[in-house]
């Protein structure tokens, strides 16, 4: 009932805020339909407010929500930006979490030894011993990562526009077969969720190799794998190229609420009808499937956010 309130919020306060000159909106309003916006959750359309109210107001609380959504939108360049200032001005005393996010930031845009003086100021800060576990933890990783060695013998090359469309491509996989899985929706409009959207899903799709071209022209799997109403992705095939592994997720606005992990079989030419992989899925976000060995025994690793994971 309240998403729905939020919403009828939204809606009303957007309709307003269009029919005012953007210098005449008072602030409160721009942060309040940017908090709105956070409850459906669009984190695009909370952004632009935000960022709005930060020209009117300079508030370090507005500039904070304006750095974590650059975050969250992984727009990291200028996530980096926003939080530099905010470091360099407030040097953790009042925004440690700022300070950790910054360190973050930092590693993924290949500042690494920037990233460990973030991090080791961070851990002198007055914060929980879990977190200090955490920053010790990405220091170590990030030490890790610089003491490994390139590869000198890797070559990367794009795909090229048979696979890559104007929206992003990716999870791709490479069955034992040399034939490529991928997830895709495929389009090159602009997808607008206005009740005419249509079949706009995340589906996995796979491609054949091509001598002359690369690859050939992909095609969605069947609707067995494709199920409607979810975002399928994440594929990878197990080394017999027997089981295909995948996710099924989710989406609440910009936010991913629920993903689980299937696997299917192969049944001739076709897959069989996939299953919830047991012992895996719960009340948390399952990903990233991929089946491997570890000890001698075939395992399958994933990514998660349940307690441990």
């Amino acid at each position: 009932m309240n998403r729905y309130i939020v919403l009828l919020f939204c809606l009303a306060a957007g309709g307003w805020l269009r029919a005012q000159p953007l210098d005449e909106v008072p602030a409160y309003m721009m942060i309040e339909t940017a908090e709105a916006s956070m409850a459906l959750p669009d984190y695009y359309t909370a952004l632009e407010w935000y960022e709005n109210a930060y020209k009117e107001t300079r508030d370090p609380e507005v500039a904070n929500k304006i750095a974590e959504l650059q975050f969250k939108l992984r727009d990291y360049s200028r996530a980096e930006r926003w939080l530099e200032r905010i470091v360099r001005k407030d040097m953790g005393e009042l925004y440690p979490d700022m300070v950790f996010l910054y360190a973050q930031t930092l590693k993924i845009n290949g500042k690494l030894e920037d990233a460990i003086d973030a991090f080791n100021h961070y851990a002198g800060l007055n914060i929980p011993d879990s977190m200090l576990v955490l920053a010790d933890n990405e220091v170590a990783g990030i030490q890790l990562a610089m003491a490994s060695k390139p590869p000198i013998d890797l070559v990367v090359k794009n795909a090229g526009r048979t696979i890559n469309y104007s929206y992003s491509d990716g999870a791709p996989y490479l069955s034992p077969e040399g034939v490529l899985y991928f997830s895709s929706m495929r389009t090159r409009e602009i997808i607008k969720l206005d009740g005419k959207e249509g079949d706009y899903y995340l589906k996995i799709y796979t491609a054949e190799p091509d001598k002359d071209k690369g690859w050939k022209t992909p095609k969605a799997m069947g609707e067995v794998i494709n199920r409607i109403g979810y975002h399928t992705g994440n594929p990878s095939i197990s080394p017999d190229g027997n089981k295909p592994f995948f996710t099924r997720s989710v989406l609440e606005g910009n936010a991913l609420v629920e993903s689980k992990i299937f696997v299917s079989k192969r049944n001739g030419s076709n897959w069989s009808p996939p299953v919830e992989i047991e012992g895996i899925n719960g009340d948390y976000v399952a990903r990233h499937p991929v089946p491997g060995v570890l000890f001698g025994k075939e395992v399958l690793f994933f990514s998660s956010d349940m307690p441990g994971g």
